[in-house]
């Protein structure tokens, strides 16, 4: 294993500190860790709904309006279609994710638990599983939705506020090298995904 530079070694360290110490604060309950859990299967069934039932214009909107955060109008815009249109194919979408899954989250947690799922499912954090993080900001979002975490959360792991955190994940601020390994740190991944998708440099490698 190669060496990390001592500004890596020394960037890293202190963000695994901070998410240490925000690790031992946090404390999940175990019915806090077992609702999370759920959140976080429910996004994997709805992703696998959303792949195999949409068609490719509904999962451009979805991509589109749910994920990158544009407007219906902007979403109609860039696909050349109604404004209504987009609307439209939303409601449907919802309607096939719930009806796909109602039955399998009543039988797996419960018949409370389905009537909670209608509301996440409706909601649109386990949407955006269906797209492909084209961005920096992306990828941190990405990873934050993928375990069910707000931006306070993520704000309380990182020592970044959420004020910045939404501005980098709407790409609307660059991560810094500090940002950069406190995320990582915290999601248990390395830089190199975070800008650019995929461990691009081999010789460093990430605990």
């Amino acid at each position: 294993m190669n060496e990390r530079t001592s500004f890596d070694r020394i960037e890293y360290e202190t963000a695994r500190s901070q998410y240490d110490r925000w690790a031992a604060k946090k404390c999940e309950t175990l019915d806090e860790y077992i609702l999370r859990k759920r959140k976080i299967e429910l996004n994997a069934l709805v992703k696998r709904v959303l792949e195999n039932e949409l068609s490719d214009k509904d999962k451009a909107i979805v991509r589109l309006h749910w994920y990158e955060g544009k407007t219906a109008k902007e979403t109609a815009d860039i696909l050349g279609i109604d404004k209504s249109t987009v609307s439209k194919h939303l409601d449907k979408i919802n309607s096939i994710v719930y009806d796909k899954l109602k039955y399998a989250i009543e039988y797996r947690y419960g018949r409370q638990y389905a009537q909670e799922s209608a509301i996440i499912i409706k909601g649109r954090n386990a949407f955006a599983f269906i797209a492909e993080p084209r961005s920096t900001g992306q990828r941190i979002k990405k990873l934050r939705l993928a375990q069910a975490m707000t931006l306070e959360d993520v704000s309380e792991m990182t020592g970044i506020g959420k004020k910045k955190l939404e501005s980098l994940e709407s790409s609307e601020k660059d991560a810094t090298a500090s940002d950069l390994a406190a995320i990582a740190a915290a999601f248990k991944t390395s830089t190199d995904y975070l800008i650019f998708g995929k461990e691009e440099r081999k010789c460093r490698q990430w605990i």
